[in-house]
Formats: structure tokens, C-alpha cells, sequence
């Protein structure tokens, strides 16, 4: 008896010592970064902290090496916009605010400011001056693209080793003042969602000295494509075998590829379509067609009020490729755009996938919030 109460006493303080499976288990959380651009009126955009981790205000750019202010004009405004973001911390102290650096039409002196050390100090030393003037939480750099021309930049065939050292510097810099602050300030990037710009890149060296990176998982069809097509899809189509081949999931893979951690990786979506005019018309519904023009931008507000199932536009779905567009045989327009339903399945991929969470521009696009209440479902 004795023997049998023995054993029954062991067993049961086994069982009472064995950790619950979920117990204490850590919330995973993503974030979700929201692009204000500059030239928007910030002031009248309504916006809800509550629903962001990150607002990166677009953008500062390069003059003389320096990170600096577009004009004198600009410098005003920008500051006016900077301090109305920096106030949205009164309601959610856990909102970082970050300056983005360059852009697509901003971008024509990194290959100048990364060339020598000493031009790369410099930079570091005034984006960080940039930030600490606004209040700002950290720096987010848009190269684009090193050692592409973008819209026409000056590039070099040393700016793929010259990017990681500028990122290196910047981060040198960046910890230098959260030293003195007692705090750490972010370093980010907006990375391209295409393979010349990963043979451009070592990744695998940058992402070291970043807390994340924004892969630019949109614009695979853009403004100089004759041809539509789908510029934010998740997946490639099978609609048509010709078509790029890009797609969201091949640039998360392929950031992975080259030694990204997934964690790091943050999935851009769009709060524009693009669209085609004078699209030839044939049993496709408008998709990979000649244009007349190419994929000009329009806002989802636009879409949501005037074009989605609306005014002879019909609304198709493409399985395969996980995204919606739009076509109007009497207008012959073809519309490449992000909504709810594609979201919801790129909020899933990114779960799935454990990858870092969520980025779109631009903020402005979506004054009806149909699309952030969609992205900010990640829990943050």
C-alpha cells in the first residue's frame, strides 16, 4: 500500500510540474507602418494612432551630401507636419515617427553621399541631427536604387559595397545618440521587390545594422509599362504565362534568400491602384493588354467612391494571383489595385510566414480607413 500511495504521490507532482503548453506563451505582434508624404495635408488626414506602430514621414532629401529640407518652404512645412505626428504620441506612446530619406524622385544623391567616409559621416551626422531636431524615433533610408538609375539618378558599380557601408554608418551614428539619450533609435530601409535590385544589394550585410526592412511589394506593373498587369499581387498569375513573374511572395523569398531574417522583413501593400487607358480589348478583361498610356497612379479613395463596380467598371478576381482588379469595356481601362479581401489574404501570408509585419503608402490614399482598419487586424 504503501509502495502503491508512493507512486501515485510521484506521478501526480509530475504532472502538477509539467508547464502548461501556452502558459506565458509571448503575444506575437507585427508592425504596421504607415508612409505620410510631405506634400499631403497631414492635418486634415484624421489619423489613428492607435492603429499604427510606425508612421515614416516621406521625405528628406540630399543637398550638398547633407540630409535636408526640399526648400525653404518645404522646411516649414515639414516641420509643421512633423510636430502635428509627434503629437499622435499623446495618445499612443508606443508610436515610433521616423524621417524617410529620399524616394523615387529623391534619390539622385546617395551615390555621391556613400562614396568615401567621409561623405558617409556626413550623412549619418545630419540625418540624425534631421531627427533629433523633430523628435523623431530613427531614420529610414529609400535608395532607389543603389546602382540602378531609378528616375535617372546618378549610380555607380561601387554602390552596392558603398550602400552597406552607408547603412553602417548610419547606424554608428544613430547608436552614438541613443547613447547619450539613454534609448535606441531605429535604422530602416525600403528595399525593391525585384531581382535586379537584391544583385545590387548585400543584404546579408545590411540588414545587420537595421531593425527592419520594407520590401516596395507594389508597382511590379507601373507608370511605364505599356502593358497591364497586376502591380501588387501576392502571388504570380497563371493568366498569362508572359507576364514579369513578379510578385510579393517571390520578393519576400527572395530577401530571404539573400539572409534576410524573417522577422525583419516587413510586407509593403498599396492604398493606390494603377491604371491603363485605351487597353486593347479581348476575352482577358483588359489584363496583360497593349495601353495607350501607361500605369498612372490613382488613390483607393477614388476606386472605392467612383470605379469599384461602378460607372461600367466591373470588379474581377484573380485566384492565383490573389488580387482584384477592375475593367471597363466601355472606357477600355484596366485598374491594378489592393482592397480588403487581398489584404486580408496578405495579413494571413504574413502571419504564416512570421514575417515582421506590415507597411503601405501612402496614408492619404484611404480617408475612409476601409484599408487600415483592414492591415491594423495584425495584432501590434
Amino acid at each position: 500500500m504503501k509502495n502503491i500511495t508512493y507512486f501515485i504521490t510521484i506521478v501526480v507532482f509530475l504532472f502538477s510540474c509539467k508547464p502548461k503548453k501556452y502558459e506565458n506563451k509571448p503575444k506575437e505582434t507585427y508592425r504596421v507602418i504607415a508612409y505620410v508624404a510631405g506634400w499631403t495635408d497631414v492635418k486634415s488626414l484624421k489619423i489613428q494612432p492607435d492603429k499604427l506602430t510606425h508612421i515614416n514621414y516621406a521625405f528628406a532629401i540630399i543637398k550638398d551630401g547633407k540630409v535636408t529640407y526640399g526648400s525653404e518652404e518645404s522646411m516649414l512645412i515639414d516641420a509643421q507636419n512633423l510636430a502635428i505626428l509627434v503629437k499622435l504620441k499623446e495618445k499612443n506612446p508606443k508610436l515610433k515617427i521616423m524621417i524617410s530619406v529620399g524616394g523615387w524622385g529623391g534619390s539622385g544623391g546617395f551615390s555621391d553621399a556613400a562614396l568615401t567616409k567621409d561623405s558617409r559621416e556626413l550623412f549619418a551626422k545630419t540625418a540624425v541631427e534631421y531627427m533629433i531636431r523633430h523628435k523623431l524615433d530613427g531614420v529610414d533610408v529609400d535608395w532607389e536604387y543603389p546602382g540602378l538609375a531609378g528616375a535617372g539618378n546618378k549610380f555607380r558599380s561601387e554602390d552596392k559595397e558603398n550602400f552597406s557601408l552607408l547603412i553602417k554608418e548610419l547606424r554608428r551614428a544613430l547608436d552614438r545618440q541613443g547613447l547619450k539619450d539613454d534609448r535606441h533609435y531605429e535604422a530602416s530601409i525600403a528595399s525593391g521587390g525585384f531581382p535586379d535590385y537584391m544583385s545590387h544589394t548585400n543584404l546579408a550585410e545590411v540588414h545587420r545594422n537595421l531593425d527592419f526592412i520594407n520590401i516596395m511589394t507594389y508597382d511590379f506593373y507601373h507608370g511605364w509599362d505599356s502593358t497591364t498587369g497586376h502591380h501588387a499581387n501576392l502571388f504570380v498569375s497563371d493568366k498569362v504565362k508572359q507576364t514579369k513573374g513578379l510578385s510579393a511572395r517571390r520578393a519576400v523569398e527572395l530577401h530571404k534568400l539573400a539572409g534576410v531574417p524573417t522577422k525583419k522583413i516587413v510586407l509593403g501593400v498599396a492604398f493606390y491602384g494603377r491604371q491603363w487607358k485605351g487597353v486593347k480589348k479581348n476575352s482577358t478583361n483588359g489584363f496583360f493588354q497593349e495601353a495607350k498610356t501607361g500605369g498612372s497612379g490613382i488613390q483607393f479613395n477614388q476606386l472605392d467612391k467612383n470605379y469599384i463596380n461602378k460607372n461600367s467598371f466591373v470588379r474581377y478576381w484573380d485566384s492565383t494571383a490573389q488580387t482584384p482588379y477592375l475593367w471597363s469595356a466601355d472606357s477600355a481601362i484596366f485598374i491594378s489595385y489592393d482592397d480588403e479581401e487581398s489584404l486580408t489574404l496578405k495579413n494571413q501570408y504574413i502571419r504564416d510566414n512570421k514575417l515582421g509585419g506590415v507597411m503601405f503608402w501612402e496614408y492619404s490614399g484611404d480617408n475612409e480607413s476601409k484599408l487600415l482598419n483592414k492591415v491594423s487586424e495584425l495584432p501590434r
